[in-house]
């Protein structure tokens, strides 16, 4: 009992211990001086590596069936039917002015 009581002790004063040191160490970094070491955009570099190995890579497709599912011209259908929707429009033309273009009699 006496050795337990010992050990939770200790292990209660370095606990209580880190926990003190712990909030008392405040850690500033000092400002570094920049170095220009890098004398090219690595951003640029990266962009122009990944656009030409994208370039490179060769896709191959394959030929399709032509499948004639459709039995009639799609072309004529449409223009059939545009050719009936202007026909079941109504257009109203505003009344022209008389002119009188034609200075002789037609009827001689």
């Amino acid at each position: 009992m006496k050795t337990i009581k010992i050990t939770s002790i200790l292990f209660m004063s370095f606990f209580l211990s880190f926990a003190l040191f712990a909030n008392n160490s405040i850690f500033e970094m000092e400002e570094e001086t920049y170095i220009d070491d890098i004398p090219f955009n690595t951003n640029e570099l990266s962009t122009a590596c990944l656009y030409n190995m994208a370039m490179a890579e060769e896709f191959e497709m394959e030929e399709e069936g032509y499948i004639d599912d459709i039995p009639f011209s799609t072309e004529c259908v449409t223009a059939n039917c545009l050719y009936l929707k202007a026909m079941n429009v109504d257009f109203e033309l505003p009344e022209e002015e008389y002119v009188d273009d034609i200075p002789f009699s037609t009827k001689r």
